[in-house]
């Protein structure tokens, strides 16, 4: 909830963060504290703590990625157990009172209660101060951003909430949007934000100043503002500080290449042998398409494709992805074998469903967000995943450049698709708007990026118009489609937005919930 989060970070700058090596603080008055650089590096750190956390953030991981992905058309569950709660989001049943709109929700709003502890407390003219204000401004610009085009009208909460302020109105559009522009605008024109000393510098996991241009580019083309965008986003691109992955395309996110060329901003794990199984949640159940109980292979025995078997599924590629990359790639496409491999493949290499089990896909595999065994670490009381988690990479950043510049600069849409499409092997195209959105699909599947476009683009009304009407099981006896609900499907003028969770609207007396929700 938005008051108790405020309550929460108020006066508080400790986290636990392993994420930045700084010295860490409790709770202390802020009349003695944050007057120093350390006390401005604990403060700000205590923000990338939130990502790193898991008794503060693992929600915010598996509940963000879950929701995005299976509000949009790219996922099922993939378990092998039936779960209500995510066929609910997948079929457009859910209300109020779902737990992962709430968790996703109140984490959002975590991170911006700890941004406003810095703007608020750290005042000093220090390079270092300022670069926390200027971090603490784009973190807060990122969390607006998701409840904006999640929620619509989510309150606005720009400074430490005190006991009296504790219910807050639903924001205005316009004035949310300002206010991203504004934290972002602030924190790149400050001169404090770090970057990349060239393309291939792996050693940075600050947010940096091509980060916030990226963003803001970001929030300038959810808005329509196509010329802005297009500047922003081509000062990134002119920076010369990051470059396509140029590697095995379905190996972009494994260990051994984290914080690559490509990465534009992602949560670094270290490896915290002291607490394995915090460094395992963030991982292995949000990311991992391949399921312990549903393949037959078992966590810590070799197997043929070195892969990690200790997680609980969670994202099995629809059909549909699966074709959209067949229409555009044919079925030997380099970037759609990089992607998602098909029950054949797996089972060819020894990886055969077990006997007994249903698991709710379609038979198809996310290779891109597989574990392999250079990710584990064995050897701990619990098979551990550390790798990081990508929240941007260039990629993104060429394909919003190319659809800013669509009907502004032809000549620049084209390049900024293509650069895309030829490192997946295939040839030019002129970047239309149909062209773009099938590129994107492809490109960024399974990176919380598709639900939000359907709805930016006004798309979503049709393409989830029969989502969840049924759900796939698959077993040795093949593939079986089951109905599980008599109401299904996104309806347009009420799923636009998300409802605010029944546990905000009970708290708050000043937010309304939307009309549809009510």
């Amino acid at each position: 909830m938005i008051a108790a989060a405020a309550a929460l970070v108020s006066g508080i700058a400790s986290s636990c963060s392993k994420m930045l090596d700084i010295p860490q603080h409790g709770v202390l008055d802020t009349e003695s504290f944050y007057k120093t650089d350390e006390d401005a590096l604990s403060a700000v750190t205590a923000i990338y703590g939130e990502f790193e956390d898991v008794f503060i953030i693992k929600e915010f991981e598996l509940g963000y990625n879950w929701l995005n992905s299976y509000l949009s058309d790219e996922f099922w569950h993939g378990q092998s157990d039936r779960s209500v709660d995510l066929e609910m989001i997948q079929s457009f049943n859910f209300d109020a009172d779902n737990s992962n709109i709430s968790i996703v929700f109140n984490s959002l709003y975590n991170v911006i209660g700890k941004c406003n502890v810095v703007l608020d407390n750290v005042k000093g003219e220090s390079d270092i101060q300022q670069r926390a204000r200027a971090e603490a401004k784009v973190f807060r610009a990122w969390m607006y951003f998701e409840l904006t085009t999640l929620w619509g009208n989510p309150p606005i909460v720009d400074h430490v909430l005190n006991p009296d302020e504790a219910s807050v109105p639903n924001g205005d559009p316009a004035d949310l949007w300002k206010l991203m522009e504004t934290d972002l605008t602030e924190a790149i024109a400050s001169g404090k934000l770090v970057s990349k000393s060239g393309v291939y510098d792996k050693s940075n996991y600050r947010v940096t100043l091509e980060y916030a241009e990226a963003l803001l580019g970001k929030v300038y083309l959810w808005q329509g503002k196509n010329k802005e965008a297009a500047e922003t986003l081509q000062k990134v691109i002119d920076s010369h500080k990051y470059d396509l992955f140029r590697g095995q395309y379905g190996d972009m996110f494994n260990g051994e290449n984290q914080n690559n060329e490509e990465v534009v901003f992602s949560t670094h794990f270290l490896e915290d042998t002291q607490s394995p199984v915090i460094r395992l949640w963030p991982s292995s159940v949000g990311l991992s398409a391949y399921s312990r109980d549903g393949l037959n292979f078992t966590a810590g025995e070799p197997n043929e494709l070195d892969l990690f078997a200790n997680a609980w599924g969670g994202l099995a590629p629809r059909g549909s992805v699966y074709e959209a990359f067949v229409a555009e790639e044919g079925k030997d496409g380099y970037r759609l074998n990089e992607t998602i491999k098909d029950y054949d493949f797996m089972a060819s290499h020894g990886y055969t469903i077990r006997s007994g089990f249903n698991e709710f896909s379609e038979g198809y595999y996310f290779w891109k967000g597989r574990f392999v065994g250079d990710d584990i670490n064995y050897n701990l009381s619990f098979p551990t995943v550390f790798r990081d988690i990508c929240w941007m990479r260039y990629a993104e950043v060429l394909l919003l450049a190319a659809e800013a510049y669509i009907g502004i600069d032809q000549a620049k849409a084209d390049w900024c698709l293509n650069e895309v499409r030829h490192r997946a092997g295939l040839p030019d195209k002129t970047c239309t708007l149909e062209a773009l959105k099938t590129e994107k699909r492809l490109e960024l599947y399974g990176e919380n990026v598709r639900y939000k476009d359907l709805l930016r683009w006004g798309d979503a009304a049709t393409v989830l118009a029969d989502a969840g009407k049924q759900f796939p099981q698959f077993s040795t006896n093949g593939l079986q489609w089951v109905s599980l609900f008599n109401s299904y499907g996104f309806k347009k003028g009420k799923h636009e937005t998300l409802p605010f969770p029944s546990t905000e609207i009970m708290a708050n007396k000043n937010i309304v919930q939307h009309d549809a929700w009510k």
